[in-house]
C-alpha cells in the first residue's frame, strides 16, 4: 500500500494533467460517478457517502474504484434502509477487511478523498439504480 501512495503522490506532484483540479469530465455527464464515498482528512478515517453534485467546486475529484466478486459472501451494502445513515457516516469498523484497505489507501493519497466502491455506492435494493449504474460501470 505504501508503494501505491507513493506512485499516486509521485504522479499528482510531478505530473501536470494529474493536478487537475477538476477532472475533464462534467460532474453531471453520464458516465461520471453520481456519488462516491468521502474519505475525511482526519487521524482516523471517517467514511460518508456523498452525491458528486454535493462536492465543493474548489474540491479536487480524484477517486479511487473498487469493483469486486462478490461470490457468496455477506457484507454491508448501500439500501434503502441505511441510505440516510450512510450520508452522515459508514461504520468503518463494520467494513469488511477489504474495503477497509481502500479506504485506508485512500486516506494516506495526497488530493484524493474519494473512493467509489460499487456495492457502497450503487443502491442494492434498488433495480433502477443498479440498471443505470451498473451499465456506467
Amino acid at each position: 500500500m505504501n508503494l501505491i501512495a507513493r506512485w499516486v503522490n509521485t504522479c499528482v506532484r510531478e505530473h501536470t494533467t494529474c493536478r487537475a483540479v477538476r477532472p475533464i469530465i462534467p460532474s453531471d455527464a453520464p458516465l461520471f460517478p453520481t456519488c462516491l464515498l468521502e474519505v475525511s482528512n482526519h487521524e482516523n478515517p471517517v467514511l460518508r457517502l456523498i452525491y458528486s453534485k454535493d462536492i465543493p467546486a474548489n474540491q479536487p475529484w480524484a477517486y479511487l474504484t473498487l469493483t469486486h466478486r462478490w461470490g457468496g459472501l455477506s457484507f454491508m451494502s448501500l439500501v434503502t434502509a441505511n441510505h440516510n445513515e450512510f450520508l452522515v457516516s459508514i461504520p468503518y469498523d463494520e467494513l469488511m477487511c477489504t474495503f477497509q484497505e481502500v479506504v485506508n489507501l485512500t486516506h494516506s493519497i495526497k488530493n484524493v478523498n474519494y473512493v467509489w466502491i460499487d456495492s457502497l455506492c450503487i443502491m442494492q435494493d434498488s433495480l433502477a439504480d443498479k440498471n443505470t449504474k451498473i451499465v456506467q460501470m
